[in-house]
């Protein structure tokens, strides 16, 4: 490990006991923490999307019907956990940033679009998803809607 480096190199938290981290490195940090938050919410939906699809063409098969449900709603868990925790550290360095600059955008240009992001992929789509699943269990065993 570099002597002046400030992030753990094995898992990039920071290391210093400053308050605030160097502008550049929490622009750095931000960037690419958001990038990951984002790819992680894509994966996810593409992942409940297609498991829900191929479980309500089998409706036919209780069996398999329970077992695509089982997957889907342990990936709804699992969604949930990961993308607050990813979001916990974009926020951390949005909010460190030695200049302020990161915050002085968030609360100018992306507050409300920010905090909107976080209700529609970490709390609507989730439940969207357990209803889906739900739903789909109901009618492989014949209860009508």
């Amino acid at each position: 490990m570099e002597p002046d480096s400030k992030f753990c190199p094995a898992c990039g938290t920071p290391i210093s006991n400053e308050l605030f981290v160097e502008h550049k490195d929490a622009v750095d940090e931000f960037t690419h923490h958001e990038s990951v938050l984002q790819n992680y919410r894509s994966m996810f939906l593409v992942s409940e999307t297609f498991s829900v699809s191929l479980a309500a063409t089998r409706l036919d098969n209780r069996g398999l019907v329970l077992l695509f449900a089982a997957f889907g709603i342990s990936l709804l868990v699992v969604w949930i956990i990961i993308t607050m925790l990813r979001g916990k550290v974009v926020d951390f360095f949005e909010e460190h940033d030695q200049d302020g600059k990161l915050m002085q955008y968030h609360n100018l240009a992306e507050g409300v679009a920010h905090r909107a992001g976080f209700w529609f992929f970490t709390v609507v789509l989730p439940s969207m998803f357990a209803l889906f699943w739900a739903s789909l269990i109901l009618l492989a065993y014949g209860v009508h809607l």
